[in-house]
């Protein structure tokens, strides 16, 4: 999807490329018309989404890896400065150099990007779940009649009103039965 913005507006600013999120990310929407389609291509989009968030969680646990290795290091070098200086290292002075390092910043953005990529595919995988009930019912609906010519004409449902004609006639069974 490229949208193009109007006239005077930069043109650095006028184009946005979308990502492979996105596009999947629009084809969340049913089209009760093509339910047909939806219902074939279903399996496999959410499968894409699927690996998609396995991959991004899994970049995630990297990076958290990563993260802890390097704070570590740093914890290590810190603490080997202070012994060969004869200085006294306290664990408040190693954690505050491992958060101040220029890495350990670094490190961390990454992650929290990383997170909040996993994140949204995990969110975008609970859609596509939500997508494949929808469909279900969808299908149900039409199997029902519901968007048949019968839903025109008014509100009408016919599994309702079918148990509600057997339950009147029982009732006007049991009445009888009371009265003889």
């Amino acid at each position: 999807m490229v949208m193009i913005k109007p006239r005077g507006q930069p043109v650095t600013a006028s184009v946005k490329i979308p990502t492979d999120y996105d596009m999947l990310r629009n084809r969340i929407k049913i089209d009760r018309d093509a339910l047909d389609k939806s219902v074939e291509e279903q399996a496999q989009v959410f499968l894409e989404v699927c690996d998609r968030h396995v991959n991004a969680l899994s970049l995630r646990d990297e990076a958290r890896d990563k993260l802890s290795r390097r704070d570590a290091e740093i914890a290590r070098e810190t603490r080997q400065k202070g012994e060969k200086g004869g200085t006294r290292v306290t664990e408040a002075m190693v954690n505050d150099t491992v958060m101040l390092s220029a890495d350990h910043i670094k490190f961390s953005t990454e992650l929290a990007e990383l997170k909040k990529q996993s994140d949204l595919w995990g969110v975008l995988r609970d859609a596509f779940d939500q997508r494949m009930r929808m469909i279900r019912e969808l299908v149900n609906l039409y199997a029902m009649g519901y968007f048949g010519a019968a839903s025109a004409i008014g509100p009408r449902n016919t599994v309702r009103d079918s148990l509600a004609e057997t339950a009147r006639a029982r009732l006007d069974e049991n009445r009888k039965a009371r009265h003889q």
